[in-house]
């Protein structure tokens, strides 16, 4: 399941790199999704909002057992001097 969800978000093409995720299992057929993505450079905060929109339906899709996805976006920009 693990692999199948960070493929279905690293293929969106907002994405750059998909820098971690968490799985965890709230109870019987619960499943919640955490995921920190490096984007790709020069996308406004419209289109963020609606990868995040997007990548939520798709991971749902790839398992009926995740009922919560959580994404955290960052920009290279960002990202610089974090570690």
């Amino acid at each position: 399941m693990v692999d199948n969800i960070e493929a279905t978000i690293a293929c969106h093409p907002m994405v750059a790199d998909v820098v971690e995720l968490l799985t965890r299992y709230l109870g019987a057929h619960e499943v919640l999704v955490a995921a920190r993505v490096l984007l790709v450079d020069g996308l406004r905060s419209d289109q963020i909002a609606g990868m995040s929109a997007e990548i939520d339906a798709r991971v749902r899709q790839c398992d009926a057992e995740v009922t919560q996805v959580f994404i955290d976006a960052t920009t290279s920009d960002e990202s610089v001097g974090h570690s």
